[in-house]
């Protein structure tokens, strides 16, 4: 369960990131700021479902 807890908060800054991209000037570097976050917080997703039960208290 800790390892879920991590997830979401590694989840919750790289949406932190992926919001900062919005304002960045560089296209090559926006891309790939928002690509680290989808790769994230997917794999966060992941390893949520992969525990259904458990996963509620985690996100609480």
């Amino acid at each position: 369960m800790a390892d879920m807890l991590v997830q979401k908060e590694l989840a919750l800054s790289m949406a932190y990131v992926a919001v900062q991209a919005l304002d960045e000037t560089d296209p090559a570097r926006r891309r790939r700021m928002l690509s680290a976050a989808k790769v994230t917080l997917a794999r966060a997703a992941a390893t949520s479902a992969s525990r259904p039960f458990s996963c509620m208290a985690a996100w609480a």
